[in-house]
C-alpha cells in the first residue's frame, strides 16, 4: 500500500503532465517539495493518455462545458467534483471500455474528458484540473492502489 500522501503527489504529477501544453501559466511539474515515486512510469502514462485523446460525445462535451461554466460563475465550485464524477461515470456507461477494466476505463474517460474540457475552456483550467484529481483520489485511488499503483497501469 502507498504511503500516506505519495498517491495524491502522484495524481498532481499525472495531471501536470497531462494538461501542461493547456496550462497558459506554465507550471513547473517537476518542483515537488517532496520527490515523486515512479517519475519514469508517471511520464509515460501521462503521455499515453495525452495520445489516446478519445473523442469525447460532443453533445456530452458541450454539456458538461457549458455546465461547468455555469457552476464557476455561480462560484460554485464545491460541486464541480459531482459534475465531473456524474459526465465521467455517463460517458463510460454509453461506450465500449475495450477491455479494459471498469478503473482504467474511468481513468482514460477522466484524461480524455479533462483534456478536451480545458482546451474548449482555458479559463477554466484550474477548476476542471482540480475536479479531475478530486475524482481520481476519491473514486479510482482505492482500486489504484491496490493493484500496484500508477507503476502497474497499462492503458
Amino acid at each position: 500500500m502507498a504511503a500516506s500522501g505519495v498517491f495524491e503527489r502522484q495524481t498532481e504529477y499525472l495531471l501536470n503532465l497531462l494538461l501542461k501544453d493547456e496550462d497558459d501559466y506554465e507550471m513547473n511539474f517537476r518542483s515537488f517539495e517532496d520527490p515523486v515515486e515512479d517519475t519514469e512510469e508517471l511520464e509515460s502514462l501521462g503521455r499515453r493518455l495525452r495520445e489516446l485523446g478519445d473523442e469525447i460525445d460532443k453533445e456530452l462535451l458541450d454539456s458538461f462545458t457549458n455546465d461547468f461554466q455555469q457552476m464557476a460563475a455561480q462560484h460554485a465550485a464545491d460541486k464541480a467534483y459531482e459534475l465531473f464524477s456524474r459526465t465521467v461515470n455517463q460517458i463510460c456507461q454509453e461506450r465500449n471500455n475495450e477491455g479494459l477494466s471498469i478503473e482504467l476505463n474511468l481513468l482514460k474517460t477522466t484524461a480524455s474528458l479533462g483534456l478536451q474540457a480545458v482546451k474548449r475552456t482555458p479559463t477554466l483550467f484550474k477548476e476542471i484540473k482540480a475536479a479531475m484529481g478530486s475524482f481520481i483520489n476519491k473514486d479510482l485511488k482505492k482500486d489504484l492502489t491496490a493493484s500496484g499503483g500508477y507503476a502497474q497501469v497499462k492503458i
